[in-house]
C-alpha cells in the first residue's frame, strides 16, 4: 500500500507548488484546483480504507473508523421544531438560578405592575441576561458586549433609545442603572404583550429571538415562583416574638395587628376567596409549592377567585375587630394564617421568623406540632 500513498503525496505536493508559484495570479482557479485535489485525496483514502478492511478482515488502517455525523445537541431550533407559542408560565419545569438580591426584588415587583406581568418573569430575564447585574461580562456595568448590548438587562442602543426610562427620576435614563434598566425592560416586554399569559412567549421572543432563550427564562421564572417566600405583613409591624406566639388549639398563627394593615401573598399560586364560617372574610391560595395558605379575618380583599397571584401581591387588609364585617369568629384585630402541607397543618411560626430574615424556608420543613398552647 505504500506506493499508493507515495504517489498521492507526490501529486498533492505538485499541486500545492504550482498553486503557490502561479505566475498569472488566478488565485480563485488555483484554490478551486487545490480543493478538487483535496477531495480526490480524501476519496482515495476512503477507497484504500475499504479495500484494507476487506483484505485484512476489518482491521482498517491504523484503527481508523468511519462514523456518521449527527447534529449537535445545542443546534438552534427552526420554526418548524420550535416549542408552540402561548404556553403558560407554570407549564415549564424549573432550572437552577441564583436568588434575587434584596435590592432588586422590589424593583422587579414594582416594574412588573405596569402591565400586570408576573415579577418572576422580569426577574428571570434579569438573571439570564446578567445574573441581576452581578456578571462581570463586557457591557453589563460599562461599555457594550460584542453584539452592542449594554446594562444589566442588555439593551441594544436603538431599543433603549425607544424604551429607556428614567425610573429613579435623576434626570437621566441610564441603561446601566438597575432601576432604569429593569423598568425599561418591563416597558419593552409589556409593549409586546407580556402582561397577557397567552402572549408571554411572544413577548420574550421579541426580547431575544431564540426559543431556547424563551424556554430558559420561563424555567427560571418557574423556579422563582416555587422558591420565593415573603413575610405576608409589613416586617416593621412585627417582631420574632409576635410571630412566634403559639396558637390556641391547632397548628396555625394569629398575628396581632391593627385593623387595615396590608396583607400580601407569602407564596404565589391560585386564589380561592372565602366568606363564611369562623374565617370570616378570607383568602385561600393553592401555592406553587403544593402547600395551601389560608388568610382569615380580613376587613377587605384585593383578590378574585381563580386568579393567579405572585409572591408579594396584595391579599387585602387585616380586620378581626369584634362585630365588624368579615371578622368571623375573631374577638380582636389580627391576621390568622394557616398553612397545610399534604393535608396536614404545619406550624407557621418558624417559617414567618425565617421569612422575616430573608431565608426561603419552605413549609415542607416546618414542624406539625409544638406550636399550640391548648
Amino acid at each position: 500500500m505504500q506506493f499508493v500513498f507515495r504517489y498521492v503525496a507526490r501529486f498533492f505536493i505538485w499541486v500545492w507548488w504550482h498553486v503557490r508559484i502561479d505566475p498569472t495570479g488566478y488565485v480563485q482557479r488555483g484554490g478551486a484546483l487545490f480543493g478538487a485535489c483535496a477531495v480526490l485525496v480524501a476519496g482515495l483514502v476512503g477507497v484504500v480504507t475499504v479495500l484494507a478492511n476487506a483484505l485484512l478482515g476489518g482491521t482498517g488502517l491504523s484503527g481508523i473508523t468511519i462514523a456518521a455525523i449527527s447534529p449537535g445537541a445545542h443546534s438552534v431550533e427552526t420554526t418548524a421544531t420550535a416549542a408552540p407559542a402561548r404556553a403558560r408560565l407554570h407549564e415549564v419545569s424549573a432550572v437552577a438560578s441564583g436568588p434575587v438580591p434584596g435590592t432588586f426584588f422590589a424593583i422587579y415587583r414594582d416594574a412588573a405592575k405596569s402591565c400586570d406581568m408576573q415579577w418572576e418573569v422580569l426577574a428571570a430575564v434579569g438573571w439570564v441576561e446578567s445574573h441581576h447585574g452581578e456578571s462581570i461580562a463586557p457591557g453589563v456595568k460599562t461599555g457594550e458586549n460584542f453584539a452592542g448590548a449594554r446594562g444589566p438587562m442588555q439593551f441594544l442602543g436603538a431599543t433603549w433609545d425607544h424604551y429607556g426610562v428614567d425610573a429613579n427620576h435623576d434626570g437621566k435614563a441610564d441603561v446601566y442603572d438597575p432601576i432604569d434598566a429593569i423598568h425599561g425592560a418591563s416597558k419593552y416586554l409589556c409593549a409586546n404583550g407580556a402582561g397577557d399569559p397567552n402572549h408571554l412567549r411572544d413577548a420574550l421572543f421579541v426580547y431575544n429571538h431564540s426559543n431556547d432563550y424563551v424556554n430558559e427564562v420561563l424555567s427560571v421564572a418557574r423556579g422563582y415562583s416555587e422558591r420565593t417566600y415573603l413575610l405576608p405583613v409589613p416586617s416593621s409591624s412585627t417582631t420574632p416574638q409576635s410571630l412566634g406566639q403559639p396558637h390556641h388549639d391547632y397548628p396555625a398563627v394569629d398575628i396581632q395587628l391593627p385593623v387595615g394593615t396590608p396583607v400580601t401573598v407569602a407564596h404565589g399560586g391560585k386564589v380561592t376567596n372565602i366568606d363564611e364560617g369562623n374565617c370570616g372574610l378570607g383568602v385561600v391560595v393553592a401555592g406553587y409549592d403544593g402547600a395551601t395558605y389560608t388568610y382569615c379575618h380580613l376587613s377587605e380583599r384585593a383578590t378574585t377567585n381563580d386568579t393567579s397571584v405572585s409572591t408579594g401581591d396584595a391579599v387585602g387588609r387585616t380586620g378581626g375587630a369584634l362585630g365588624e364585617p368579615g371578622a368571623g369568629s375573631s374577638t380582636g384585630p389580627h391576621l390568622h394564617l394557616q398553612i397545610d402541607v399534604d393535608g396536614h397543618k404545619v406550624c407557621p411560626q418558624s417559617l414567618l421568623v425565617a421569612w422575616k430574615d430573608g431565608h426561603m424556608m419552605p413549609p415542607s420543613k416546618a414542624p406539625t406540632s409544638g406550636c399550640t398552647s391548648g
